[in-house]
């Protein structure tokens, strides 16, 4: 299986990163050290495919008309029966065009996970996972009180791949450019 994953800026990586930290320092939860170097993101899609070159090579194509995404995360939530923590950012419509916009460009190449088609996709990062039963409460709190909202930005876009024993490997990072602003 494929991920396509949005990868956030230097300052939202660190906040989360120390949050992920904590957590797992206070035994609440160890989300982040399951899986080698996982990284704060945004997943955009997760994807089957026989043709990656193809799926790449549309990527940069698409993505080489953006620019650093602006997100603003305000909501801590949770998915429906799951054990799991998220922090979403505000779902505007540029990021819902973004999302869409490389969909579309990749429908034709991939066979999309329904969890994560446009009119499906619930744009979040995950803060906690597979949080245990007597936890929930306790990494609930803690998360609303150490949590705030944060502006940020989408700075790359990765396809990763997850092996069977869930190890990630990039196999495709692409950097979107900074916004110009000329007067």
């Amino acid at each position: 299986m494929y991920a396509l994953i949005a990868i956030l800026d230097e300052n939202t990586e660190k906040i989360i990163k120390n949050i992920w930290q904590e957590m797992s320092d206070q035994n609440l939860s160890h989300y982040a050290y399951e899986v080698y170097n996982r990284e704060p993101h945004i997943t955009l899609a997760s994807f089957e495919t026989t043709n990656l070159k193809t799926v790449i090579e549309k990527l940069r194509i698409i993505l080489s008309k953006y620019s650093y995404q602006p997100v603003t995360f305000n909501h801590l939530s949770t998915f429906l029966g799951s054990r799991m923590l998220t922090l979403n950012p505000v779902k505007t419509v540029e990021l819902s065009r973004f999302h869409q916009t490389i969909h579309q460009a990749l429908s034709l190449d991939v066979e999309f996970s329904p969890l994560y088609i446009p009119q499906n996709w619930v744009p979040h990062l995950t803060l906690a996972n597979r949080i245990s039963e007597d936890k929930i409460a306790l990494t609930y709190k803690y998360c609303l009180e150490r949590c705030m909202i944060l502006s940020s930005h989408i700075i790359s876009v990765k396809i990763i791949k997850i092996n069977q024993t869930g190890q990630v490997t990039t196999l495709y990072d692409y950097q979107l450019k900074e916004r110009s602003f000329y007067l």
